[in-house]
């Protein structure tokens, strides 16, 4: 398998997002997005609740940022995705274990379904800037180079995320990656916890008041 292309010096990390549409300063805005949201779930929500709104938050700042420069919205096979019409790139947002780790690729939180294999599947045969999407078309299957924007948030708070493009899909989780861009390195973001509201002081108690018409 040929060796993963990582770009982490700022320099080569600055080029090479410019040459996909991006800038270091966007992407970095998502994933203080992304990881404000999580940082508002409490330890009474859903085990998945911090991830959720990561997921839902992280996706939803990608497509307005992208948008804004006239990328569009994609929703085939329900994978949330924003889509450059003239190069074909896509990106996707994944809450991961780790990035910016060049000992360690990214896995992602949950297992990727069937259509991710076939997105990624079809991303090989059309590496090279495929033809973009079709005119109102959310839901159309496009061929697309998809690429994966990873934030990850270890136990100890420590946020960092990359922008990678994965050469498969295999058993519900990435199989080697063509190129990693390490973005959010440990320490250049302040650590997040999960808030703990289970004492939020004493409770307050209400009189009744009954009334007789």
């Amino acid at each position: 398998m040929p060796a993963t292309r990582i770009a982490k010096e700022e320099w080569e990390v600055e080029q090479r997002l410019a040459e996909l549409g991006t800038n270091k300063a966007e992407m970095i805005d998502i994933a203080r997005r992304a990881v404000a949201a999580r940082a508002d779930s409490t330890e009474d929500d859903p085990i998945s609740g911090p991830g959720l709104l990561s997921w839902i938050y992280g996706s939803r700042a990608m497509r307005r940022t992208f948008r804004a420069k006239g990328w569009k919205r994609n929703s085939a096979d329900n994978i949330p995705s924003v889509v450059n019409r003239d190069t074909g790139i896509k990106f996707i947002f994944q809450n991961a274990d780790s990035a910016c780790d060049v000992l360690r690729d990214p896995k992602a939180i949950s297992d990727k379904k069937k259509a991710s294999e076939r997105l990624v599947a079809a991303a090989q045969m059309s590496f090279e800037f495929p033809e973009a999407e079709r005119d109102g078309e959310e839901f159309a299957d496009i061929p697309s180079t998809a690429y994966y924007y990873f934030v990850a948030v270890r136990p100890d708070g420590i946020v960092t995320a990359e922008l990678s493009s994965p050469r498969a899909i295999e058993g519900g989780q990435f199989r080697g990656f063509h190129e990693r861009i390490f973005i959010v390195n440990p320490g250049d973001m302040d650590p997040i916890e999960i808030l703990d509201l289970s004492d939020d002081g004493p409770e307050i108690e209400f009189d009744v008041v009954v009334t007789s018409k």
